[in-house]
């Protein structure tokens, strides 16, 4: 089962999101901070937590997104994102939660993970395991790829412009 609030078709990604690269603060394990790098390259500003303190004290007013994976700082993914939307300066900044793609969730996981997000408005579950599963490493690379650019869509560059998905 994958859980998104994707839409089904959009537009193809441009993976230059914008001149500046985007502020990214990533909670996760070692293996997973190796993912989103191998995904993304250099093309984004990337801020390290592999605690849930240590992402908290990352968290500023630069940060324009929030990457956590789901096995973050021993599966504290949930207390991460309660404490992110308890934080007025916080709260709005959206989030892309992720499962690596070699590592399976129970279905019990997979519902509190489902019941979870759907109290938050701007946060996107991206399961890359059931993705490759499906449709092969690459696609569940793209997924987490399509996730995080998409959540950046409407930040401003440093000309002031919002940031748009290639429509082509």
């Amino acid at each position: 089962m994958v859980f998104t609030r994707l839409p089904r078709s959009g537009p193809r990604v441009d993976t230059n999101i914008a001149t500046r690269k985007p502020n990214v603060l990533i909670a996760g394990t070692p293996d997973t901070i190796d993912t989103v790098r191998e995904v993304f390259g250099d093309a984004l500003d990337l801020r390290v937590a592999h605690t849930l303190y240590g992402a908290l004290d990352a968290l500023d007013k630069e940060t324009e997104l929030i990457l956590c994976n789901v096995r973050f700082d021993e599966s504290r993914m949930f207390d991460f994102l309660y404490a992110v939307r308890a934080r007025p300066n916080s709260a709005a900044i959206p989030i892309v939660c992720f499962r690596a793609p070699d590592k399976s969730l129970s279905e019990a996981m997979h519902g509190a993970i489902d019941s979870a997000l759907r109290t938050f408005d701007n946060a996107t579950f991206v399961d890359m395991h059931e993705i490759a599963r499906k449709s092969g490493a690459a696609a569940a690379m793209d997924g987490l790829r399509v996730a995080v650019v998409s959540r950046l869509d409407g930040r401003l560059t440093d000309s002031g412009t919002p940031r748009r998905l290639s429509s082509n």
